[in-house]
């Protein structure tokens, strides 16, 4: 491996490794010298170990392009890979990032329980934009190999969509009292 090579693969780690530090962070902040029932730790420690996880799968440096071949007519800005043709190619990739933002979308309701539709249909679009975002700008600097995806934004926001509704149906038809307990 040469000098260079090297180089690039450990500068590919830092948005990784700057994310988990920048949210370990905040939850140090947001967590010291405020009491919490022992349910609402559990909720914060699944939040924690949830958010890891899903830095870990977004900016994992992939020593190949993440890519399935073939599948997506891709445009790249520079290097960095993206579609913006939405809807038209659907793949596991779907139900994947489907199922990876339910949870997000029942911690929102764990922290705030009173959103109204268009005030969640706002709120839910931010973690597919902030990370499509953030992948954008790791790849332009560090190559991360990563596809900037119309697509995952989309299925994101469906995700969070559809974890605040379970959790709504859940508190409605005779839950609440449980999920109280879990609230931040």
């Amino acid at each position: 491996m040469q000098k260079g090579e090297l180089e690039m693969m450990v500068l590919r780690w830092i948005p990784l490794t700057a994310l988990l530090i920048l949210v370990t962070g905040c939850f140090y902040i947001a967590v010291e010298e405020r009491r919490f029932t022992k349910w609402q730790w559990v909720s914060l420690g699944g939040a924690y170990l949830y958010l890891v996880i899903v830095i870990w799968l977004c900016f994992y440096p992939t020593g190949l392009p993440f890519i399935p071949v073939g599948e997506k007519p891709l445009m790249y800005f520079n290097h960095v890979p993206y579609n913006l043709h939405p809807l038209q190619y659907l793949t596991i990739d779907w139900f994947e990032n489907i199922l990876l933002t339910i949870p997000m979308g029942m911690l929102t309701y764990l922290l705030q329980d009173r959103f109204s539709l268009g005030s969640m249909i706002f709120v839910a679009l931010i973690p597919g934009v902030t990370i499509e975002t953030i992948q954008m700008f790791a790849d332009l600097l560090v190559n991360l190999h990563r596809v900037v995806d119309i697509d995952d934004v989309i299925t994101n926001w469906l995700g969070m969509m559809i974890g605040y509704g379970l959790m709504k149906f859940l508190a409605k038809i005779g839950f609440k009292r449980l999920i109280t307990a879990f609230e931040f």
